[in-house]
C-alpha cells in the first residue's frame, strides 16, 4: 500500500475485506448445502448455548428477525431446539442438539480455511500489529456511533436550516 493511505482508504479496505472473507465463507458452505449465516449462528452457540435469540442476535451482530427465520430454518432441521426460560417464561432459550454440533464440528475446517488463506504470507508481527490496530479502530467506531446516537433524530427540517 502507498504511504498516502488514509481514512478512506483504511475504511474501504476494510469494507472489501470483509466482504472478502464473506464471499469466501457464503461459497464454501453453500458447496455443503449451508449458509454463512447458518455457521454464524452455529459458531455462538457452540461457544455456549441455552442463550436468548436477543443474546444469539448481539453475539452474532445480526438484527433479531434475521435470526428468527434461520433459528425457524435451524429447529426444522433438527440442529436446535428453543425451550422457554423456567424462570423468566416470556424468554426462550436456544441450544444446539447433537447434529447441530456435529454440523458445526463439520463446517469448521471449511471456515477455517478461509482466514487461514488469507493470512498466507504474512508474519505473526504482522498479524499481531494488524490485529492492535483493527481493535483500536473498533473501539472508536463503537464510542463514534455510542454519541451519535446519543444525538438528537436527524430531521429534515433540521438539516435545511
Amino acid at each position: 500500500m502507498s504511504t498516502k493511505a488514509n481514512a478512506f482508504t483504511v475504511a474501504r479496505l476494510i469494507r472489501t475485506t470483509n466482504r472478502g472473507f464473506g464471499q469466501c465463507l457464503q461459497t464454501s458452505l453453500s458447496r455443503m448445502g449451508y449458509s454463512s449465516g447458518m455457521w454464524h449462528y452455529l459458531r455462538v452457540l457452540s461457544e455456549g448455548d441455552g442463550i436468548t435469540q436477543r443474546e444469539l442476535s448481539q453475539k452474532a451482530e445480526t438484527v433479531e428477525p434475521t435470526v428468527m427465520k434461520q433459528l425457524e430454518r435451524m429447529e426444522r432441521s433438527g440442529f436446535i431446539t428453543r425451550q422457554r426460560d423456567e424462570v423468566d417464561r416470556r424468554k426462550i432459550r436456544i441450544f444446539l442438539t447433537q447434529a447441530g454440533r456435529d454440523l458445526f464440528a463439520a463446517l469448521s475446517a471449511p471456515a477455517a480455511a478461509i482466514p487461514q488463506a488469507a493470512l498466507d504470507g504474512v508474519s505473526q508481527a504482522e498479524i499481531e500489529a494488524t490485529a492492535e490496530v483493527l481493535a483500536r479502530i473498533k473501539k472508536n467506531l463503537d464510542a463514534f456511533y455510542d454519541s451519535l446516537v446519543a444525538e438528537a433524530p436527524y430531521s429534515a427540517a433540521k438539516a435545511s436550516e
